[in-house]
């Protein structure tokens, strides 16, 4: 029982060392290709100058990112200048 037990830990540090190296290689690759990390908030305004709410354009990690404005949720995929936007709702 406690063999297998050491079985499943070493098993278990084993996986987390490998999503270690995959995430240091996958930050390597947003570096090089100049990616925002996913969660990365890539631009914060006002919805407007009395608004409580903000819209929030928040990055994937993959090239895309998810424009947030009120309960509205919308996605966008590559590189897009600022005010040309190419959007999916969600």
């Amino acid at each position: 029982m406690a063999a297998a037990h050491r079985m499943e830990t070493v098993k278990a540090k084993s996986q987390l060392e490998r999503l270690r190296k995959l995430e240091e290689e996958c930050q390597r690759l947003r570096n090089s290709l100049d990616v925002s990390k996913r969660g990365e908030v890539i631009f914060q305004a006002p919805n407007s100058m009395w608004s409580d709410n903000d819209i929030v354009v928040e990055a994937d990690g993959i090239g895309g990112a998810k424009l947030k404005s009120g309960l509205t949720t919308m996605w966008s995929r590559g590189r897009i200048p600022c005010g040309a936007f190419s959007l999916h709702r969600s």
